[in-house]
């Protein structure tokens, strides 16, 4: 700050990555009588901090943070959750998130060289994996089907969602959370996929089945078609259908039964 102070103020800067000494002399005069001396001033560089990009990655996920080591450099890192290592340049960090919403942490790594210390900050994302289920609905008869599903599970409003009725569908796909009017041309069981993703996170994939029945073929036998009254006339089902079947006989005089196989007594002509 003066060359002729005693007690002079210096400023000096480092850019070079290596210290700089710098030697100054200060000389004193006293009624004539004149003493020398010197003093070795060090400036040590400023380390560079990189706490490297903002990151994110999905629960139960890990990434890198910081960047390569410099030689001579030390490095602190806070907090410390969920990382592989402390104190390095380059940790990995793995975190899990098991609330439904995104969590965010700031993590600062300290440089220091030559006892000299800087800070940065990387923001670190974890995103929270969505869970996905439905309830099938009831199974219908193959003639004119048509399904309604409501899709559930652990998600946020942004989520998206995808469906995947199979080949035998009309639609075969959906991508909205409760898709409606889903037909299948086959009769049986039909498998019915669900998937949530939300921030590049998927959840797993959910499976169940809508049961689709085939409508039955009627058929059935008489052990007589004619005789005398009374006429009794035993009624054999052979019609093909899958159970549990109901039945429904009609036998022309406004008499009914609900039996498989009835017996009916014709009383009159």
């Amino acid at each position: 700050s003066s060359t002729i102070a005693s007690g002079p103020i210096v400023t000096l800067t480092n850019g070079t990555g290596n210290p700089i000494s710098t030697k100054y002399f200060v000389t004193t005069t006293y009624f004539g009588c004149t003493t020398s001396d010197s003093v070795v001033v060090t400036v040590n560089p400023m380390p560079v901090s990189n706490a490297g990009a903002d990151i994110s990655f999905c629960s139960g996920g890990s990434a890198s943070i910081g960047t390569p080591p410099a030689i001579g450099y030390t490095y602190s890192w806070t907090p410390i959750d969920g990382l592989s290592s402390n104190p390095v340049a380059d940790p990995s960090i793995t975190l899990t998130n098991t609330n439904n919403s995104v969590q965010q942490g700031d993590y600062i790594v300290t440089t220091t060289v030559f006892n000299c210390s800087t800070s940065d900050t990387v923001r670190v994302t974890v995103n929270p994996i969505p869970s996905a289920f439905f309830n099938p609905p009831l199974g219908q008869c193959s003639d004119n089907n048509s399904f309604s599903f409501s899709g559930n599970g652990i998600f946020l409003p942004t989520a998206v969602f995808s469906w995947g009725f199979g080949a035998n569908a009309t639609p075969q796909s959906a991508s909205v959370q409760n898709p409606i009017s889903v037909s299948f041309s086959t009769s049986g069981p039909q498998s019915v996929t669900f998937i949530i993703a939300q921030f590049g996170c998927t959840s797993a994939l959910f499976t169940d089945t809508v049961k689709v029945y085939a409508m039955p073929l009627i058929s059935y036998s008489l052990n007589v078609t004619s005789g005398c009254q009374p006429l009794n006339v035993t009624f054999t089902d052979n019609s093909i259908s899958a159970p549990p079947s109901s039945y429904l006989w009609e036998f022309g005089d406004g008499i009914a039964s609900t039996s498989q196989n009835p017996v009916y007594q014709y009383l009159s002509n």
